[in-house]
């Protein structure tokens, strides 16, 4: 089903297999850290480990203080974020070119700067030459491209 829609906590676990497959994940992981975090996150959901390690590892951060939504649907703009930060890229700073590249793309967004790493890295080229549709949904395929192409470069 490469259609279907990916959630935050599939997304993250995707990542985080591959992480590990890769070597990139040390020490040890509690899901118990998750769950005692979020209060949508339980220590005994196929997940949580990967979210304590995201977290942990400043990668993916909860929708609110108390909350991951790892059921919820996960954004392109969330996607390439994760991915940036797993590689160590500075998302917080802009650049302009981003905003060139996609008409879409908005100086100060959260996601710009990854937005602009992932495409030049090749994990994206966006939707359409001008549109990198920061807010559609992340399919199955796309997920798989995505962290593919990354660990890939």
């Amino acid at each position: 089903s490469p259609e279907r829609n990916v959630t935050r906590g599939d997304f993250i676990t995707l990542l985080y297999r591959a992480a590990k497959a890769d070597k990139k994940v040390t020490g040890t992981v509690n899901a118990e850290d998750a769950s005692e975090k979020f209060a949508d996150v339980s220590s005994k959901d196929y997940y949580a480990e990967a979210i304590a390690w995201a977290v942990d590892n400043k990668i993916a951060s909860g929708t609110s203080d108390s909350t991951f939504s790892p059921t919820k649907t996960i954004t392109r703009a969330d996607a390439v974020t994760f991915l940036a930060r797993y590689a160590g890229v500075n998302v917080t700073t802009s650049d302009d070119y981003a905003i060139y590249q996609f008409d879409d793309v908005k100086s100060g967004a959260y996601y710009t700067q990854a937005v602009l790493w992932a495409y030049s890295k090749g994990i994206t080229a966006g939707k359409t030459s001008k549109i990198f549709a920061p807010n559609d949904k992340v399919t199955r395929g796309q997920a798989a491209a995505f962290i593919e192409r990354y660990f890939k470069f």
